[in-house]
């Protein structure tokens, strides 16, 4: 009985040993396949060829604290890329159901940005008394760098933090990191 028991594992391994040679085999035929011609390659691309000299912490955004403004229970302010000058406009919106939705635009572009229509049912609603508590606090100067900070916040729980150099923003929920934009400072 036992010997009848072995030969039946050994002839099962041996057919599962030959079915996954026969599936890598098939899998590394398909990959051969891919035609490398059809996809652009970082040197070929404007965008990658600009982003991918960035080094993490050497961002050339910064936002103009100054200019923050609430509007409409909006966030309005400026970021500068301070190696084109091109001036961007940031809009941060506290929505309904502690929700955030953030926009940035070019100031002035020579094109209006093309918004999708028909992809949201209806635009979301604004919530009331958005960011009631909106402060700006500058740190400490240690000679001529200095470092700013936008703080806001929206009831109890939705809060945000702006940073200035690089630019960064972290949108907080009960005290507790949700979502940070450009959290490599590129």
């Amino acid at each position: 009985m036992e010997v009848f028991l072995l030969r039946f594992d050994v002839s099962m391994s041996r057919r599962g040993l030959h079915l996954l040679v026969a599936v890598l085999v098939l899998l590394s035929g398909m990959a051969r396949a891919v035609d490398k011609s059809n996809f652009k390659k970082c040197d070929q691309s404007g965008f990658c060829k600009r982003n991918r000299r960035i080094q993490p912490g050497s961002s050339p955004y910064a936002a103009d604290l100054d200019s923050a403004r609430l509007e409409n229970g909006v966030l309005h302010l400026n970021v500068l890329n301070t190696q084109t000058g091109i001036l961007l406009k940031l809009e941060l919106y506290a929505l309904q159901n502690q929700m955030v939705r953030m926009k940035i635009n070019e100031v002035s572009p020579l094109k209006p940005r093309y918004e999708v229509p028909d992809v949201l049912v209806a635009e979301p609603e604004v919530a009331k008394n958005i960011m009631s508590r909106c402060l700006v606090e500058h740190s400490w100067q240690l000679g001529e760098k200095s470092e700013s900070v936008l703080e806001g916040s929206h009831g109890n729980a939705m809060s945000f933090v702006l940073t200035a150099q690089p630019f960064r923003l972290d949108i907080l929920y009960d005290g507790q990191l949700v979502t940070r934009v450009n959290s490599r400072g590129l």
